[in-house]
């Protein structure tokens, strides 16, 4: 019966300091909730990175009717090397 009693009080303490964990959590938890990301964004891009941003994607966008056959038959037709 001794035994029994060594371990509860024993294990109280834990009990304790989990709670206050979990309360813990819950606590923070709720401040990341209540919290907006910042609304203004820093871009900083050169000028020349921008130009070649703009000329990259709009290489990727198909504009003749030649392109457009090409990239259907490309995604459609599987030919081996």
């Amino acid at each position: 019966m001794a035994d029994s009693k060594k371990k509860k009080e024993s294990e109280i303490p834990i009990i304790k300091e989990q709670e206050q964990i979990e309360n813990l959590l819950k606590k923070y938890k709720e401040k990341e909730k209540t919290e907006e990301p910042p609304k203004e964004r820093f871009d900083f891009k050169t000028r020349e990175f921008k130009e070649f941003e703009r000329a990259y994607f709009e290489a990727q966008v198909p504009r003749t009717f030649f392109e457009k056959a090409c990239r259907f038959a490309g995604n459609h037709l599987k030919i081996g090397i």
